[in-house]
């Protein structure tokens, strides 16, 4: 009896400590998840504050003279560049996927942790010549220096990447010829069919708040997926509120590239983007 009773008692002292434990998890999850999201609301405050207090708004930024220099090499000037290079328009989706084997075309991969991402584009015209895709690197890359050029002073800020939309990569020709009947501002020859341009539509853009790292989603709790995903409309939320002072960077990027010689760009008011061509020349 005297063992029975002391087999009851171990009993039930190992189930109030397993009750104990299984609510002290709980509340100890439940002030971390808590603690997660305070930091992260502090986190989306810190980083718009940092690009308001130390970018201009466009309207600040641009004059009459920067926008005449975004326009000073045309579609003309474009064709040249393409023309200087000998390269052929690409006909076809086939011919595409032909040339990417080749090496004559290279794809645009988007994850994580691209400086970029695809405004309205279709994957089989996400394509590029190589040397517009090496151009496309350093534009993204100027582009991160001129928007944390002031961080020196902010210390306690940690850069993120601001990543621009690409709307338009290469263009086959028999796509050029269908966006020309139903677009009537569409040129009937492009530089975006021989894949040494693309567009950037600078009222778009989105602030990576989810690392490079990737989680499997298997291995993260839901509470983890739930913050990713949040950590992703945020990004967008935050690029929309910030359009206007990451345009003028954008735009002060493309300035000083095409007076390095490294691009053309030209400044599309109807499409609300930028048309930039790389200079093969400059990039080998």
């Amino acid at each position: 009896m005297k063992s029975l009773l002391t087999v009851s008692s171990l009993f039930l002292l190992i189930l109030c400590g397993a009750v104990y434990y299984h609510f002290y998890s709980l509340d100890t999850r439940q002030k971390e998840m808590v603690e997660n999201l305070d930091g992260f609301r502090q986190e989306i405050y810190d980083t718009e504050r940092f690009y308001i207090e130390n970018l201009p708004i466009y309207e600040d930024w641009s004059d009459g003279g920067k926008e005449a220099d975004l326009r000073r090499f045309l579609l003309k000037e474009h064709l040249q560049v393409v023309d200087k290079a000998g390269l052929e328009p690409v006909g076809s989706v086939d011919e595409i996927q032909s040339m990417s084997k080749e090496g004559t075309l290279v794809s645009l991969e988007q994850d994580k942790s691209t400086p970029y991402y695809f405004y309205n584009v279709k994957k089989e015209h996400r394509y590029l010549h190589p040397a517009a895709h090496k151009g496309l690197l350093i534009l993204a890359e100027r582009f991160q220096k001129v928007l944390h050029r002031n961080l020196d002073s902010k210390d306690q800020f940690k850069p993120v990447i601001i990543k621009f939309a690409i709307s338009s990569a290469l263009r086959p020709v028999h796509y050029q010829k269908d966006l020309r009947e139903r677009n009537a501002n569409a040129s009937f020859v492009s530089s975006h069919s021989y894949g040494l341009s693309f567009d950037l539509f600078y009222d778009s853009f989105y602030v990576n708040l989810r690392g490079a790292e990737e989680e499997s989603k298997d291995e993260a709790s839901e509470f983890e997926n739930s913050m990713d995903e949040m950590r992703l409309r945020a990004g967008f939320l935050l690029g929309a509120s910030l359009r206007r002072q990451f345009r003028a960077a954008l735009a002060e990027t493309l300035l000083q590239l095409q007076k390095e010689g490294i691009l053309y760009a030209i400044y599309e008011r109807n499409q609300r983007c930028y048309h930039v061509t790389i200079l093969p020349d400059a990039i080998r």
